[in-house]
C-alpha cells in the first residue's frame, strides 16, 4: 500500500493563488480556474478579436504559446490566431503564427506557438485574443457570467476589432471590448 502523502508534499507552502490551482500541465497562467468552465460556449465573430480577461501576468515570465478550447469545430477556417493584449492600454503584447487553414476539431486544445517567445518584464492584467476567420466560427469553452458583471468597469472581455485576417491585420492597440456573457477560458504556457 503506497503511503498518503502530506498536505506539504502536495500542496506548496505558502498562500495559495487559486486561479494556479488545477491549472494543465505547462500552463503558468490562465484567464479563470478552468474547474469553472461550463457548457455555455463563447461564441466568436469571424473576422473579429474576442477578448478573455481576468489574466493576471507575473513579472519574469516567458510565454511561448497560447491554448483556447473548442467545444463546436470551426468549418473552413482560412485564419487561426491568439494574442496577449494589456488591459490598461489595449496595446498588442505578442501575437501567435497563423494556424490558417489547419482543422479545429470540436472538444479540442488547440496551442498556437507565439510568433517570438514573450518576456514579461511586470506584474500586469491582460487579455487574452482569440480570432478566427472561418465559414462557421468555433465556439469556445468558457462560462456565462451575468453581463452586467462583465461590463463592470474594468470589462472582463468581450468582442474587440473587427475585418481581420492574418496576424499582420491585427492594429496595435486594439479596440476596447465590448461586453458579452460569455468568457472563454484560456491558457497561456511557457516558464
Amino acid at each position: 500500500m503506497t503511503p498518503a502523502l502530506a498536505w506539504e508534499q502536495i500542496v506548496p507552502e505558502g498562500p495559495l493563488d487559486p486561479d494556479k490551482l488545477w491549472m494543465p500541465v505547462g500552463g503558468i497562467c490562465q484567464n479563470y480556474n478552468r474547474a469553472f468552465s461550463d457548457t455555455a460556449a463563447a461564441t466568436i465573430i469571424s473576422q473579429r478579436l474576442h477578448l478573455a480577461g481576468g489574466a493576471v501576468l507575473e513579472a519574469g515570465r516567458t510565454i511561448t504559446s497560447i491554448s483556447f478550447w473548442s467545444q463546436a469545430a470551426a468549418v473552413t477556417p482560412a485564419n487561426q490566431w491568439f494574442c496577449i493584449v494589456d488591459r490598461d492600454t489595449l496595446a498588442l503584447l505578442a501575437i501567435t503564427v497563423d494556424d490558417g487553414a489547419t482543422a479545429w476539431a470540436a472538444d479540442t486544445l488547440k496551442t498556437l506557438a507565439l510568433s517570438a517567445p514573450f518576456q514579461n518584464t511586470l506584474n500586469r492584467e491582460i487579455y487574452i485574443g482569440v480570432m478566427v476567420n472561418a465559414a462557421t466560427t468555433p465556439t469556445i469553452a468558457g462560462n456565462a457570467p451575468r453581463i452586467g458583471v462583465v461590463d463592470m468597469a474594468v470589462s472582463l472581455g468581450g468582442h474587440s476589432s473587427a475585418a481581420l485576417t492574418n496576424p499582420a491585420s491585427c492594429p496595435n492597440p486594439v479596440a476596447a471590448p465590448v461586453a458579452t456573457n460569455r468568457l472563454p477560458w484560456a491558457l497561456l504556457n511557457g516558464t
